[in-house]
């Protein structure tokens, strides 16, 4: 505390030392007679305060420095909490990847037997008769009907259509040229 004081005295009133150094002109300062002078006026100062006011401003120092030390230990457990957040987020985002790609697994694998099936009934209708596939497929949900269609080949298609009661045949048609790959 002693050397703060010393060492603000020191900027302060150098300038002012080293000005009357300068206004007499033929004396040539030293460095004892600037400590000298220094000392002179730290005693001077110290002098006029009071010893209660140092030993005031040395309790709040010291309550700055514990309330400083108790926001830095909040700091600190703060950080542990959100590093162990962190930690339960990351835990939670990869078991949410791991349900997902079990979900999409699932999809996909359902999505090939879909395909597997309706694979299986474009052959079977192939090897129907044009008039019996025609029966079949004007039953049918229009979305298969279109799916075994697309799969067919042209020549059997057309000629399921010309069997097919031309309402139905006309709107499997323009479900066929909409139909989304």
């Amino acid at each position: 505390m002693r050397k703060v004081l010393i060492f603000l005295f020191l900027i302060f009133h150098a300038e002012t030392v080293l000005s009357q150094g300068e206004s007499t002109g033929n004396e040539k300062i030293t460095d004892e007679k600037i400590d000298a002078l220094v000392e002179e006026r730290l005693n001077k100062i110290l002098k006029k305060i009071s010893t209660a006011k140092i030993s005031e401003f040395s309790k709040s120092l010291l309550a700055k420095e514990k309330q400083l030390e108790i926001e830095a230990q909040q700091v600190e457990i703060r950080k542990l909490e959100i590093t162990k957040m962190e930690k339960e987020v990351l835990k939670k985002v990869d078991e949410i990847s791991k349900r997902q790609r079990k979900i999409i697994g699932c999809i996909d694998k359902n999505q090939k037997k879909r395909e597997n099936r309706i694979d299986h009934l474009v052959q079977v209708v192939s090897g129907m008769k044009p008039q019996t596939a025609a029966d079949m497929l004007a039953v049918q949900d229009s979305t298969l009907t279109v799916e075994i269609i697309s799969k067919l080949d042209p020549t059997k298609v057309s000629k399921i259509f010309n069997l097919m009661d031309k309402e139905i045949s006309a709107r499997l048609q323009k479900e066929y040229l909409n139909m989304q790959q």
